[in-house]
């Protein structure tokens, strides 16, 4: 992959932020926000039909708040059908955030049983947490899956929104 790649993500990433904390976070709350980030660029290529962690974060909350979390990632899934895909689900000490339950589609195989179709694509959500140490982590599980069958994520960037004291 090219060097400009990690930092069109990063910059999407943190567009998608602004968006996201006017659409979700509301408003009718005053919002200093602090925005904590992790971005992996090295590939991961999986042929299993086991749920894999993708990537992982913890963060302290010092008072109850929301968290608003993005993460994007270039991806494609081989297989020999045009129904097979990536399940992404985004845990927060270990429990799923909805949309949860093989539903979110985050790349689909293109039918031709190899590693093309390229797709750059995010998932969000957010979550009430209360004071503490908090484990957010990204697993991605092939929906459909058959012998043979594979999947890869690339230069992912998970972000972290949460309200400042």
């Amino acid at each position: 992959m090219q060097n400009w790649r990690p930092k069109v993500l990063k910059l999407m990433a943190y567009a998608m932020a602004g968006v996201f904390i006017l659409a979700t976070l509301g408003p009718q709350e005053a919002w200093a926000v602090k925005v904590l980030g992790k971005t992996e660029q090295n590939s991961i290529i999986i042929s299993s039909s086991e749920p894999i962690a993708v990537i992982r974060k913890k963060i302290r909350l010092q008072r109850r708040g929301p968290v608003a979390i993005i993460y994007t990632a270039e991806c494609s899934v081989a297989a020999a059908d045009t129904a097979t895909w990536l399940n992404i689900d985004i845990l927060i000490n270990d429990v799923p955030l909805p949309p949860i339950g093989n539903n979110v589609a985050f790349c689909t195989s293109t039918g031709t049983n190899t590693l093309d179709g390229w797709v750059s694509a995010a998932t969000q959500g957010r979550v009430i947490l209360d004071p503490g140490t908090h484990t957010i982590k990204v697993v991605g599980k092939l929906v459909d899956y058959e012998t043979g069958d594979q999947w890869r994520i690339d230069d992912q960037h998970l972000t972290l929104i949460v309200q400042k004291k």
